[in-house]
Formats: C-alpha cells, structure tokens, sequence
C-alpha cells in the first residue's frame, strides 16, 4: 500500500488531565476546578463526577456544579468502561474519575482479581487481565469528553527543615498507584503537594505549566480549554448505524457499476492524495468523506472485476 503525507494540522481535541498526590493533596478539589474552568463557570449538568472514595466527591457540592455517581466494588474495569460510556452518552462535557487507583489495586480491581485467580503461572494470568486493564485505558483516551482523571500517590515520608528550622516528616506522592504508563495517555499530569497543594507538572503537551508551581484553579481549565480549542475542529464520528448505512451504500455502488478492485484503490488513492480523504490506516471517515468517495466511485469510467468489500 502507498503511503501519501501530507502538511500536518492543528485539530481540536479533548483533554486528558492526571492529578496525582497523597492523601490531603486536593486531588478532587483541584480537578473540580479545573472542570469549572473547562465549562466556563457554567458548570450545571456539564461535569460528570465518578466517585469511587465513598461520597467524598459531595464534599465540595456547596462551591460547584456537577453530578456524582457513586461507583462502590467491585472495581473491574469493566465496570469503569461502563461508567464512562454512561457519562459520554448523557452528554458530559468533563468526565472525573475519582479515583482510577482503585481499578488497579481497589477491591475488585486488576490486582485483587489476579491474587485470587487460581494456578501459580504470572504470565498466563496477565496474559488475561493486561487487556481487561487496556480496554480501560482506551475508554478514558477514546471518550469524548474531557477527562480528568485523580490517581493515589505511593506515599513516602521525607524529612524537611520547616519554618522553626527543624527537621519534620511529610508525605510526599512519588508517583501513581495505577498500571505504569497512564501518564503517557494524558495531556498534562501534575504531583500535588500535600501542604500547600501545589502542582508540578510531570507532562505537559501545552506548554501552559512549564516552570510554574502554583495551586490549580479556574483560570488554569480556562486557559486549558483555550488551548484544546485553538485548531481545526474535528468533525463528529458516524454513529454505527451511519456508517453501516455508508457501508450499504458502497457495497450497491460496487456491484452495479462492476468497479473492480484496482480501479477502487486507484480512486481512494487520489482522493487521500488530494486530501480530500482519510487513509484507512488513520481515523474514521466522517460523514463528507463518504460523500465524496461515494461520488467519486460513481463517476467512475472503468469497469473492474468484482471487488470483495470491508470497511474503511
């Protein structure tokens, strides 16, 4: 297959943010207000808030807006999958998931699901539950909306000169309670200090907190939102009924004008070459694309041989 590039392009997207810390950091706090800022201080029935900490996600319901779902054990990633699917199909715009430790080392989570799956063999065991845990992974990074997402630190306790000058334990989060490789997924990840709940950005493809250590707060959602926003927007997916339609469509169109298979690659060919179409390889046509192959293969000259069809 030929492989066509072209200039690449600024898009819109949804944000992927990691808040991580100790206990008492502020995890919720903050990533409420980051969602404020994010649906610009509107917040009514925009932000979504899985709660998997016992109804420590209502604490703050008298400074903002937003519904809590409480999400009890067990903590199967599946169960997670489905809580963000509930929240993407109800029209969130900020998804808050409090806390995604708890898919990994909660109850019910990867890890207690491995301790009691029968047999001694790691290997066969992960070999199951590696893609229960990245199907996870995938509906945070797949959804469609915003999502902010709060992890445990793995507490350690370091001794600092406080402001008598003496030497005090404080906990510090050095990294997240979850499968390595989260951070990755994300747009900006943070360490939250405990006493002053200042945030250090670990990752950030914005540029916006490089050099900065300051408490998170409206303005920094606002600035987020910004700069999520500042491209090309991207059209919206083809439910599945849409594009099995397309599919349909293609098929008829094949069959009675006997276009064969080169002369069908040689149309899609031009049209990604063009820019006016998608490679296969990359995202999903939208609904104008189809169009356009639809009427491109229709005023086609060439008859070909029967061409056996699959999905873009």
């Amino acid at each position: 297959m030929a492989f066509t590039f072209k200039r690449a392009e600024r898009m819109q997207l949804k944000l992927r943010l990691a808040l991580i810390g100790p206990s008492g950091a502020g995890k919720t706090y903050s990533a409420l207000r980051l969602a404020t800022g994010l649906t610009g201080g509107k917040a009514r029935g925009k932000i979504a808030l899985i709660d998997t900490e016992n109804r420590r996600g209502e604490y703050y319901a008298d400074e903002f807006e937003y519904d809590t779902l409480n999400f009890e054990p067990p903590f199967a990633p599946e169960r997670y999958v489905e809580a963000i699917h509930a929240a993407e199909e109800a029209g969130y715009e900020v998804v808050i998931i409090d806390s995604a430790s708890h898919e990994w080392m909660g109850p019910g989570g990867i890890l207690d699901i491995k301790d009691k799956m029968p047999g001694g063999n790691d290997y066969v065991k992960w070999g199951t539950l590696t893609p229960r845990h990245d199907a996870f992974i995938a509906a945070i990074v797949r959804c469609k909306a915003h999502v902010i997402v709060c992890l445990r630190g793995k507490d350690q306790y370091i001794l600092e000169t406080n402001d008598k000058g003496k030497q005090a334990p404080k906990k510090v989060g050095v990294g997240a309670q979850q499968r390595d490789g989260l951070e990755y997924e994300c747009t900006v990840a943070w360490l939250i200090d405990q006493d002053k709940h200042v945030a250090t950005a670990t990752k950030d493809n914005t540029h916006l907190f490089e050099g900065r250590y300051e408490v998170l707060t409206e303005a920094d959602g606002e600035l987020l939102y910004d700069w999520a926003n500042d491209g090309k927007a991207v059209p919206p997916p083809l439910s599945p009924a849409e594009r099995e339609k397309y599919i349909g469509r293609r098929k008829r169109l094949l069959a009675e004008r006997g276009i064969g298979r080169a002369d069908y690659d040689g149309c899609i060919a031009g049209l990604i070459a063009r820019g006016e179409l998608a490679q296969a390889n990359g995202r999903e046509w939208t609904a104008a694309e189809w169009e356009a192959a639809l009427a491109a293969l229709g005023s086609l000259d060439i008859p070909g041989q029967e061409l056996e069809v699959h999905s873009a």
